[in-house]
């Protein structure tokens, strides 16, 4: 495994600085031309290997939910399938109960009007906090919209009757300033903080672009969209026309990282297929910053722009340029450590989920409940056993097995009603 990482990593740092104009007298030679493409089919090897971990993520996700079925997993037991493999056991168990059912609920299922006062805080927030500029775009969000996200309290009040507040303090600070009273309330059964305040998800450039077309569908303004998120109108026109002349495998690739709207500027400029190349550089260096995407832009060929560039710089290869590329290519080395630390033991447990898959599908009483009760999830599992391996080239046994047949138009047999669920324990 280290071997084959540090050879990719070599490769991919190859292809990247022989990408840069002039670097070497022999940088158009048919050798580097050789390497260069080897470099790039690398790059696309590591590509499948993201998509080979989400999924084994899509597949884990689904058996989660698919286990929290009583009859489902009543069918598990009567094709005595319910005995999951133990890499898959533990994944599944990591937020559900034993045996792989789901564990108690963590919140309780309504919500409560809580009085504002009688909340309390777990952190007291800076005296500065309201200068800042997050703080006054929620304010403003709230102002016109109202809260969106409800605060979070321990579901248990003290002897006082107050409630631990374990998330929304800015929000609660606001709504004390605006003259409310109270708030709506999510009733926690843990009394844990940490969760709420680490463990984030912020919204990607791609995906606000895409809320912003939706809601201006609907009917909603931009000038009240920049309102409500306390920006100028010019940043919400420039959100709306980032992705125009960005090809589609480009934005595909982009979909999940937050980037600078300067960077879809120097994409823009390059043809399809270099801008498809250039987002895999970037998402191999997990760099996405402007100056990056700039010096992509500079190392590309006139043959693979959309407009030949007017004047070629004096002179494109400095010292500025090398410490920024010796700088980008230990950012690569870090990323590759750390998918280095869990990329194996990944794999393995994909292989794993596949048999098991192949098993479940291949039973035709489950592969009938799920097509009935849940399609896209048949449709999920069928894609992940049947996918091809890291090396591009498919499984042979995997698709000629039983379930590869099995379809929702091939059912030689009428469609029976659905067992009633045994009280078995």
């Amino acid at each position: 495994m280290d071997s084959s990482v540090g050879r990719l990593f070599t490769s991919c740092s190859r292809a990247i600085v022989w990408r840069c104009p002039r670097a070497s007298p022999r940088s158009h030679s048919g050798g580097h031309r050789k390497a260069q493409a080897k470099g790039i089919r690398r790059a696309h090897g590591l590509s499948e290997g993201y998509f080979d971990q989400s999924r084994l993520i899509r597949s884990v996700n689904a058996l989660r939910m698919l286990l929290k079925e009583r009859l489902f997993v009543t069918t598990l037991r009567d094709e005595g399938l319910d005995d999951l493999p133990l890499p898959i056991l533990r994944r599944v168990s990591e937020e559900a109960g034993p045996n792989g059912h789901p564990g108690p609920t963590r919140f309780e299922p309504n919500a409560k009007r809580i009085p504002l006062e009688s909340m309390l805080p777990v952190k007291q927030l800076p005296a500065l906090i309201k200068h800042s500029r997050r703080y006054r775009r929620l304010a403003c969000s709230i102002s016109e919209i109202g809260v969106i996200e409800p605060l979070v309290v321990y579901f248990k009040p003290d002897s006082k009757g107050r409630y631990i507040l374990l998330d929304g303090h800015k929000n609660r600070v606001i709504l004390l300033d605006k003259g409310f009273k109270d708030a709506l309330c999510i009733l926690s059964r843990d009394d844990e903080a940490f969760t709420y305040n680490k463990r984030v998800n912020y919204v990607a450039t791609i995906e606000e672009h895409r809320m912003i077309e939706r809601a201006i569908q609907r009917g909603v303004s931009e000038t009240k969209i920049a309102k409500a998120l306390n920006v100028r109108l010019q940043y919400i026109r420039r959100r709306r026309t980032v992705l125009n002349g960005i090809c589609e495998k480009a934005i595909h690739l982009l979909k999940d990282e937050q980037i600078n709207p300067v960077t879809f500027d120097a994409l823009r400029s390059m043809k399809p297929s270099r801008q498809i190349e250039a987002s895999l550089l970037m998402k191999l260096a997990r760099n996405f910053t402007s100056a990056y995407a700039k010096a992509l832009l500079a190392s590309t060929n006139d043959a693979e722009l959309k407009a030949p560039r007017t004047q070629r710089p004096a002179n494109p290869m400095t010292r500025a340029s090398l410490t920024l590329m010796e700088r980008e290519l230990k950012s690569v080395q870090q990323d590759f450590r750390s998918v280095e630390a869990s990329y194996g033991a990944d794999l393995v447990d994909l292989v794993v989920a596949r048999a098991y898959l192949s098993k479940l599908i291949s039973n035709k009483r489950i592969a009938r409940y799920l097509d009935d009760n849940h399609p896209e999830i048949f449709r999920e599992f069928r894609s992940i056993v049947l996918s091809t391996s890291l090396d591009g080239e498919a499984d042979p046994e995997r698709v000629t097995c039983p379930l590869a047949v099995y379809d929702r138009t091939s059912r030689a047999e009428p469609r029976q009603a659905a067992p009633v669920p045994s009280e078995r324990s």
